[in-house]
């Protein structure tokens, strides 16, 4: 039927054919190896930031949790030496303000000597006013109910 030049171009274009195509089917797969590629890292890049996020966000959470802490026992430090300073500086002024009455109780002297002297004068200035009062008194004449005159005395 088909005389060997046709067969010979037949199995030429065949294999012709077969080594287009198998170059076609590279191309494609080079192309799909691309983006095979292409999809594989971008979901590896967005696997890897979601992981990269999560472990940065877990950190945050436990940092922070540690901040916490950390500064909650130094606020209770804070406090604890805050409240020792003011017991120390109470019982400091309390000493102090007492040292200083005891000088001034141990400083005062009371001298009544003036004053002394002043009540001494006003009782004898009212002694002296009775006895005046009195002897005026006394020198009156003294007038009997009937209107005479006592010469007695």
């Amino acid at each position: 039927m088909f005389n060997l030049k046709s067969k010979k171009f037949l199995v030429g274009a065949l294999f012709l054919i077969l080594i287009v195509g198998s170059s076609v089917n590279v191309a494609f797969a080079g192309q799909d190896i691309h983006s095979l590629l292409s999809s594989w890292f971008q979901t590896e890049r967005s696997n890897s930031i979601a992981e990269i996020e999560e472990a940065v966000a877990i950190e945050q959470e436990i940092q922070t949790e540690r901040l916490k802490e950390e500064l909650r026992l130094g606020i209770e430090n804070a406090e604890r030496q805050l409240e020792n300073y003011t017991d120390k500086m109470k019982a400091n002024s309390i000493s102090e303000i007492q040292k200083h009455a005891d000088q001034l109780v141990n400083s005062i002297e009371i001298d009544q000597s003036e004053e002394k002297n002043n009540v001494t004068s006003q009782l004898e200035a009212i002694i002296q006013d009775a006895k005046n009062k009195i002897d005026a008194i006394a020198s009156q004449p003294v007038v009997a109910p009937d209107g005479d005159k006592d010469t007695s005395k």
